[in-house]
């Protein structure tokens, strides 16, 4: 249900859903993770598969920071997401060049502003044109068209449709066949 409603709009909308669904967070871990208790998996796998890969440069204190911002997503009895603000880590947050002071105990501002930074992040629009150039084109994508499809996730804010529609008309998609 998440990923046919927006895998054709904006990939930021798509992390936002994917990353608060009650499957992700339970899969996750993080429905039991709180302030006292912060559980980094996933803060990492936001990083590593789902957005700036592991390549990016960040660090472990990063990820650990990663958990924090997430503290408070978690599930209710009947299994749907929810946010607990008392369960939410407060205190200074820095992921590569994303830095809140994250002072309320709300920090479902910060959540969304965090995955926003990290779907618009360089590292995230290279590491998807990437991969699609990899499933629709080669194992190992002509630097240009990733270079080409990296710029259209950025000006297109993220949208996958214009990325999709560049790649599927590109010369080297018509060459792969």
């Amino acid at each position: 249900d998440v990923i046919r409603r927006h895998a054709l709009g904006r990939f930021a909308d798509l992390l936002k859903a994917a990353i608060t669904h009650p499957a992700m967070l339970t899969y996750l871990d993080n429905a039991s993770s709180t302030k006292k208790a912060p559980n980094e998996n996933l803060g990492r796998e936001l990083l590593e598969l789902h957005t700036v890969g592991v390549g990016a440069g960040y660090t472990e204190a990063e990820v650990r920071d990663s958990a924090r911002i997430l503290t408070g997503l978690t599930v209710d009895d009947d299994g749907a997401a929810l946010y607990r603000p008392r369960w939410h880590w407060t205190g200074p947050v820095t992921v590569l060049d994303f830095s809140h002071p994250n002072a309320s105990a709300d920090g479902s501002g910060v959540v969304t502003a965090y995955l926003d930074h990290l779907a618009r992040h360089p590292a995230t629009a290279r590491r998807i044109a990437t991969l699609l150039a990899r499933r629709f084109v080669s194992d190992t994508p002509p630097a240009g068209l990733v270079d080409r499809l990296a710029k259209a996730y950025t000006a297109a804010d993220t949208a996958i449709a214009p990325v999709l529609r560049l790649l599927l008309t590109s010369p080297e998609f018509f060459a792969s066949a």
